[in-house]
């Protein structure tokens, strides 16, 4: 019986930011090792569910983004990154720190080849 296989042409992924804020029954504010640990596992679940042509969206915020870029490298190739999209994400300063206030938000683009 031939079975079709399902893939995707696009993925967008909003995973939670290591915050420490973001739902009570998620543990979300883990070592940086053991959350890219635990996003490697699912981005390469994502890629495998990609068409040849295919891309992947990540949102992210700047604590993480580096970290994660470096982690998409080696799992998507580092030659497939598209771009960081960058987004306001507020209009107002934050004044949560007593030097600079993040506004923006980046997504980090690969194609897959």
């Amino acid at each position: 019986k031939l079975v079709r296989e399902l893939k995707a042409d696009l993925v967008y992924i909003d995973p939670p930011y290591n915050t420490g804020n973001a739902f009570e029954h998620y543990d979300d504010g883990l070592e940086h090792s053991i959350w890219l640990s635990l996003m490697r596992e699912r981005l390469i679940i994502l890629r495998n569910l990609l068409t040849e042509d295919g891309s992947i969206w990540i949102s992210i915020d700047a604590d993480e983004c580096h970290y994660l870029k470096v982690l998409c490298d080696e799992i998507f190739g580092r030659p497939n990154f598209i771009d960081e999209v960058i987004w306001q994400r507020s209009y107002a300063p934050i004044n949560l720190k007593k030097t600079l206030s993040r506004c923006h938000d980046a997504i980090l683009v690969y194609e897959v080849i």
